[in-house]
């Protein structure tokens, strides 16, 4: 999607697009998966660049019509696979009911991946 001000490439998710009618998550995973290699083999510099922005754009949507399972299992895959590139994550495009549950259940998240967290919403 681009870089931001400190040269870090940025990776952008509508949540909007996701369709688990039409593909299946494996399918997601893949997608995902070869995104973030193409970003890491070639977007980075050892040193320099080390880590990326990753945007979550909820569409102003809210929990009944996005598929937060989907979502849930894909972030904790990538979590698991490209944990040490996260820089900054940002879900944009919130309803205050999400970023109030977000505020509920952050205790349960680490303080070092709460950081790295920023929920912007619509108003």
């Amino acid at each position: 999607f681009g870089r931001d001000k400190s040269n870090r490439p940025v990776v952008y998710l509508d949540l909007t697009k996701i369709k688990l009618d039409r593909y299946e998550i494996i399918d997601y995973y893949c997608a995902f998966n070869a995104v973030l290699n193409l970003v890491v083999s070639t977007c980075f510099v050892p040193g320099v660049i080390e880590n990326y922005l990753f945007v979550i754009d909820m569409g102003g949507k809210n929990f009944t019509s996005l598929p937060f399972e989907a979502l849930g299992s894909i972030i904790k895959k990538m979590s698991i696979v490209y944990s040490m590139f996260l820089g900054t994550m940002l879900i944009i495009n919130t309803q205050n009911f999400i970023k109030f549950s977000f505020n509920a259940f952050k205790i349960f998240i680490h303080e070092d991946t709460r950081k790295k967290i920023l929920m912007l919403n619509t108003d």
